[in-house]
């Protein structure tokens, strides 16, 4: 016999409307996304993987805060299923990181437009470069 890892979907259903609950009530204030929760059984136990969005205003000891919050939280409740439970916080929600983007575009396009004439290939490369950069 071999031993594989698979999925368990019904755990990730679990996790989620747990991780999204306890985000509406305990952190009302903060506009936190579930991005996506994956877990993988190995053997009788999970392993929990959960990705959260929260605000990139936010500094780096409120963000860890509160994604080790979220983390007991989740290691109690389903405690019985899980071997451990990994949260790692993102640095924005999905419209902060389209405004962020549409921000990077705006300001590495600049480098080609202030060429004059057409772009050269180095104009090009540099405003590559400048997005790369950015992200």
């Amino acid at each position: 016999k071999q031993l594989t890892d698979t999925t368990n979907e019904y755990l990730v259903k679990k996790v989620r409307v747990m991780a999204e609950t306890h985000s509406r009530d305990s952190f009302s204030e903060v506009d936190m996304e579930v991005k996506r929760v994956r877990a993988r059984q190995v053997g009788s136990l999970a392993l929990v993987d959960v990705d959260i969005g929260i605000p990139g205003s936010l500094s780096s000891a409120e963000s860890h805060k509160i994604s080790e919050e979220l983390r007991e939280k989740l290691l109690r409740d389903v405690a019985d299923d899980v071997l451990d439970v990994e949260v790692r916080p993102g640095s924005t929600t999905q419209e902060e990181q389209a405004q962020i983007q549409d921000d990077v575009e705006e300001d590495c396009s600049i480098t080609i437009l202030q060429s004059q004439g057409q772009p050269t290939a180095t104009d090009i490369e540099s405003s590559v470069r400048c997005m790369i950069d950015s992200s």
